[in-house]
């Protein structure tokens, strides 16, 4: 007998149904990829009481560090503690083998912050999403990153 299938559309997703998938796409990527090194994360915490205030995190996979989240506090933006979270996560990066990060950003981000730390646009689709654009970028790395 043949299985038979719904759909079911829902915008209220229980955890396990995105682990599902999230699970499937993932086991299906490594298939192809490789499985990741590992999730590689630098955190900016404020002393005493070790509160986040900012950080960057990525999978390592090959030979590349693809960073999914930067982030910094607003009150501290502007500071340099942006560069230094990301020189930071480049170095540990390059320490594992890693020879390049990419990254995407949208247009009302930090497009010029990533161009002043030496990262390339690799290509810019207009009007991705609320007439922003997303923009992927790349940094080649050396072994003294």
């Amino acid at each position: 007998m043949m299985a038979a299938y719904l759909l079911d559309v829902t915008t209220a997703a229980k955890l396990d149904d995105l682990a599902a998938v999230q699970t499937g796409l993932r086991q299906f990527n490594e298939a192809h990829l490789g499985a990741p090194k590992g999730r590689l994360a630098v955190f900016l915490r404020e002393s005493p009481d070790g509160t986040i205030r900012g950080g960057v995190v990525g999978n390592l996979i090959r030979d590349e560090l693809f960073i999914d989240w930067l982030w910094v506090a607003d009150d501290l933006r502007g500071q340099g503690f942006g560069a230094r979270l990301l020189a930071a996560g480049e170095r540990a990066a390059a320490e594992r083998g890693v020879q390049r990060v990419t990254l995407n950003t949208f247009s009302f981000q930090a497009l010029g912050f990533y161009h002043k730390q030496g990262y390339q646009t690799l290509v810019e689709i207009p009007d991705f999403m609320c007439g922003e654009s997303k923009i992927y970028l790349r940094k080649p790395l050396s072994s003294g990153s």
